[in-house]
């Protein structure tokens, strides 16, 4: 609906697609109740941190796509970079993992965006597909960062600089 509405009339559309690195270890380490809440707790910063009109969904294993009305392409990339560095800071933890006493476990987003107006994308599912191979980009490139289609990244995580002694 949203695709139609902007492609009508002219307006900016983003979409991005968001996938947690190396969840795995999640379901690995502290099983699959401690997997589901890392969805869970990801979905929930992901709604917290945007706007009441986007809309978020899962998209699949681990996984989410979301949708940024009347959002143009560079503002796309800092609700991402908005999201990603959210997501990196915040400690998993539950009652039962990780062990009392020990720190709460981080996990990272690599994301993918794209947007409206593109003049090759006459259907939804191909502006879905950009923002999917901007992502499969940002996982090439080493994961815990941004990529926008088209564009090349748009942040990415840098080490620490060394504190000075």
């Amino acid at each position: 609906m949203e695709f139609g509405r902007a492609q009508r009339y002219g307006r900016n559309l983003s979409v991005l697609m968001i996938d947690i690195d190396n969840f795995k270890q999640a379901n690995g380490q502290g099983g699959h109740a401690f997997g589901d809440y890392v969805l869970t707790a990801t979905a929930k910063l992901i709604r917290e941190n945007l706007r009441e009109s986007d809309m978020v969904g899962r998209y699949g294993g681990e996984e989410f796509a979301v949708v940024l009305p009347e959002t143009d392409g560079t503002h796309a990339a800092l609700v991402a970079e908005k999201l990603r560095a959210a997501i990196e800071a915040f400690g998993f933890q539950t009652a039962r993992y990780p062990l009392e006493g020990e720190p709460a476990k981080h996990f990272t987003v690599s994301i993918g965006a794209t947007s409206l107006p593109m003049p090759q994308e006459s259907e939804p599912e191909g502006l879905l597909a950009n923002a999917d191979e901007a992502l499969f980009e940002s996982k090439r490139a080493g994961k815990n960062r941004v990529h926008r289609f088209g564009l090349g990244m748009s942040s990415a995580r840098l080490p620490a600089a060394p504190v000075a002694r």
